[in-house]
């Protein structure tokens, strides 16, 4: 939820996000180290293409918010 709320947001959405839970991130994936795994697959598939992109995206956002240079 929050990572859309934050991708429509930067493309100038308003967006408002709504949660039960009493803190934020309280119901989060449950990963607590904040790894990103990507599922790949071995033959080319719409399933694999969202999860490349996916991870792309990722590495890129990871390099814009990082506090310091990345290698």
């Amino acid at each position: 939820g929050c990572a859309a709320a934050y991708s429509l947001g930067i493309r100038g959405a308003r967006v408002v996000v709504i949660d039960e839970a009493d803190g934020a991130a309280s119901g989060a994936s449950g990963n607590p180290r904040a790894l990103a795994v990507p599922y790949m697959t071995r033959a080319p598939s719409g399933v694999g293409e969202v999860y490349s992109q996916g991870f792309k995206l990722l590495h890129q956002r990871v390099r814009e918010l990082a506090p310091y240079p990345l290698g």
